[in-house]
């Protein structure tokens, strides 16, 4: 092993154009190879039927599927998530999102009885 290493860093250091086309040449035929790779499988291709992550993709595909619009939101919060005060702003933010009445009625029918709503 030390004297294919000791061969390779001659070889680097006297012949340095030698490893650097060696490396565009690799670079090329891998770059080459990455066009005919095939796609990856989506989330519900991978994961074995019945689920609770397969169902819960049917679930969102049954009720938004047809709907042309669709809203993807970011939340950012200040500070230390699990503080008084982080939690109490993701609570307000979380308030504030149930509140809209295009997002409200599927909330509704989503919490348990035996929450307080």
């Amino acid at each position: 092993m030390d004297n294919a290493l000791s061969w390779f860093s001659r070889l680097v250091t006297v012949r340095p154009w030698v490893t650097l086309l060696v490396l565009l040449l690799l670079t090329v035929a891998l770059a080459a190879g990455a066009a005919l790779r095939e796609p990856p499988p989506d989330a519900a291709a991978a994961l074995p039927d019945g689920s609770p992550i397969t169902e819960a993709i049917a679930e969102i595909e049954e009720r938004f599927g047809e709907s042309g619009e669709v809203r993807v939101s970011t939340l950012l919060f200040r500070g230390e998530a699990l503080t008084p005060d982080g939690l109490s702003q993701m609570d307000t933010l979380i308030d504030s999102i149930v509140m809209d009445p295009a997002v409200g009625e599927y909330w509704l029918q989503q919490i348990p009885s035996s929450h307080p709503r």
